[in-house]
């Protein structure tokens, strides 16, 4: 780790435990992709992360895979995950998942552990998302940047904004 992100202050994320879905919360570093960080970005805040990602990679999209919990097509009756495609290869805050599966055909793979995978447009998945955790892209930025500089996946120059959504600090004309 360098040194400015051993001096990066801590801030508080609201999360869920792994087990029984409890609220907790985490203590992360801006821009430092720890265990804690992986835990916040894909137990609570994958939309957030999901959403950086795609500010960050003019090529990446956003996905929602979900199982239903209840009777299919009841309106909120879903659990899931938000998580960025980019070149057809599926990436959340642990890297891509494709190298986490064992399999001749990974996405394939990963698409059946799930109800549906479906594409969704920038901030789609908010029509059906009453109860999830309010968006904080702008603070999920750093990690997802350290993501992809560690996977050696190019960004865009400056994240956009605007057009409905949460404001990029830092960048002029946003």
């Amino acid at each position: 780790m360098n040194s400015a992100a051993r001096r990066a202050p801590s801030e508080e994320w609201e999360c869920f435990d792994g087990l029984f879905g409890f609220s907790e919360a985490r203590e992360l570093r801006a821009g430092v992709l720890d265990r804690d960080a992986e835990h916040v970005f894909t137990s609570g805040h994958c939309h957030s992360f999901a959403e950086a990602i795609r500010r960050l990679n003019a090529t990446a999209e956003l996905a929602f895979a979900f199982n239903y919990l209840g009777e299919e097509g009841e309106e909120g009756a879903a659990q899931g995950h938000v998580l960025a495609r980019i070149a057809g290869r599926y990436l959340d805050a642990r890297g891509w998942v494709d190298e986490r599966l064992a399999s001749a055909d990974a996405n394939r793979a990963f698409e059946d552990e799930w109800d549906r995978v479906i594409e969704i447009g920038p901030q789609g998945w908010l029509a059906n998302s009453s109860g999830w955790l309010a968006m904080r892209v702008s603070d999920a930025l750093p990690f997802a940047a350290a993501l992809l500089t560690r996977l050696r996946i190019p960004t865009n120059s400056c994240p956009d904004a605007g057009q409905g959504r949460e404001e990029v600090h830092g960048c002029s004309g946003s």
